[in-house]
């Protein structure tokens, strides 16, 4: 135990770069994407996830990355604040998504694939409105990494949707900001690519590579939308009709009057983003 948190320590201490999200904001996605992109530009096999491209003895020109989702259940504020200050020195990319979109994926993801029991006795319309980890949590969560941002040496924020709606351009943004070469070709390969790679991690088909075979044991990661199954969602279409059934006008007033208390700056307005 001990040793191990010797090794995260230096690990920490090594690495410049801090991506933070909240779950299913679109890490897996990126993560993806990187690990395609460095695949192409460095002329490697792909290992399908980003780590594995640093046993290739080429760490000078992969940028070393922890992906984390932080503390994004609700602790207190001291242990939050503590873990901000510990990256306070570093290169920190925050990646958001809709809070409303978020929590609803959130909610299957916790019922289906960790099994939560907590959760599970919940309906979604009580777990948008639960403190500690719903709706009010990500807005929480979004605007405590953000109004900390000048504590880091770097900081950019993307947005999920502008990552789907204009990916080269986001992503692109996103390589110069680790100081690496936006090649267009080897953009376009990753962006062609990372989708089906993605699609490939989420139902376990890689679960070997990437260590997913715990998350794989307790069920499967990709629920398809079916008719009368209303626990289930497909996280990569955006079933913009299964979204608007899930919930009833006094929900929506209340994911909105949250909404509003997130920085402007990551404009989400009212209604569905």
């Amino acid at each position: 135990m001990y040793a191990k948190k010797l090794k995260n320590l230096y690990l920490r201490t090594l690495t410049p770069y801090y991506f933070i999200t909240f779950p299913k904001s679109g890490r897996t996605w990126a993560k993806s994407f990187l690990a395609n992109y460095y695949a192409c530009w460095l002329d490697v096999p792909l290992f399908y996830d980003f780590a594995p491209l640093w046993r290739q003895g080429r760490r000078a020109r992969v940028s070393r990355i922890i992906f984390t989702h932080a503390e994004h259940r609700d602790e207190p504020e001291e242990q939050v604040v503590r873990f901000m200050r510990r990256v306070r020195n570093k290169r920190v990319i925050l990646l958001a998504r809709d809070p409303r979109h978020t929590v609803f994926t959130y909610y299957f993801r916790l019922v289906k694939r960790m099994q939560d029991t907590q959760v599970r006795s919940m309906t979604l319309p009580e777990f948008i409105r639960q403190p500690d980890v719903g709706l009010p949590r990500i807005v929480r969560f979004l605007n405590e990494w953000y109004n900390y941002r000048e504590n880091f040496s770097a900081f950019i924020m993307l947005r999920y949707e502008d990552c789907v709606e204009r990916p080269a351009d986001k992503y692109a943004q996103l390589l110069r900001f680790l100081a690496t070469e936006a090649d267009e070709t080897c953009i376009q390969q990753a962006l062609q690519r990372s989708v089906d790679t993605t699609r490939k991690i989420e139902e376990g088909g890689l679960a070997r590579d990437v260590g997913l075979e715990q998350d794989i044991a307790r069920g499967s990661q990709y629920f398809e939308a079916t008719a009368g199954d209303t626990l289930s969602v497909d996280r990569y279409a955006g079933d913009d009709a299964a979204y608007a059934a899930a919930f009833t006008a006094e929900d929506m007033e209340f994911m909105d009057t949250e909404i509003n208390k997130l920085h402007p700056d990551f404009g989400y307005g009212r209604g569905v983003g």
